[in-house]
């Protein structure tokens, strides 16, 4: 087991357990945003407890595809999210279990071998602007996390409740979605570009 793994697994972990400490607001989107904002400072200062190997020095290979540390990242807070849903909300063990053994650690593994990426991750053509402040790795992948989180709330608005009383909740949705998903993919670019960084260097 490479340190790279490790690190990306002990990461994993932290995210489960940052839901852990945010779920008893979960009922309401308003209180839960509340939540990961007041929890922010605490939970990247866990994340900088990790210890984080130095990104090997490399030449990107010909092809990189989707397999970078942004969108990998990105990927590994969603099935997060989906596991802690399954475990807390479905009360369903056994799928959360099969989950992270057969998804959350092969995007693990991916992590501990991806390569730099060779331009931008996700860019869109959108009028929308991202105003981010990421100037760590750390504060970059909690505040992907969270941004994850707060779309995973908002569409389960959407998905778990009957027909008559989601029209008034679609439309907020469409307004505030492209502002939010842009927010994330500049929260992914963040992460990729944080990541490549040496260590003790914020972003400049």
């Amino acid at each position: 087991m490479s340190q790279r793994f490790e690190y990306f697994r002990q990461l994993a972990a932290a995210y489960y357990s940052f839901l852990q400490q945010v779920g008893d607001r979960w009922s309401s989107q308003s209180q839960l945003q509340a939540a990961l904002d007041d929890y922010r400072e605490e939970a990247i200062a866990t994340l900088q407890s990790l210890h984080r190997p130095d990104p090997p020095p490399q030449t990107p290979p010909e092809f990189v595809g989707l397999n970078t540390v942004g969108l990998l990242s990105d990927r590994l807070s969603i099935l997060t999210i989906k596991e802690w849903c399954l475990r807390n909300q479905n009360q369903d063990e056994e799928k959360a279990q099969r989950l992270y053994k057969t998804q959350t650690l092969d995007i693990i593994a991916t992590l501990a071998q991806a390569p730099r990426a060779k331009s931008a991750l996700n860019s869109k053509l959108t009028r929308h602007q991202a105003d981010i402040h990421v100037p760590t790795w750390e504060a970059a992948i909690y505040e992907l996390l969270a941004a994850n989180i707060t779309i995973w709330k908002a569409q389960e608005a959407l998905y778990c409740h009957d027909l008559e009383s989601r029209g008034d909740r679609f439309k907020h949705y469409v307004r505030w979605f492209p502002q939010v998903n842009v927010r994330r993919d500049a929260l992914i670019q963040a992460c990729e570009t944080l990541y490549w960084l040496d260590t003790s260097s914020p972003l400049p």
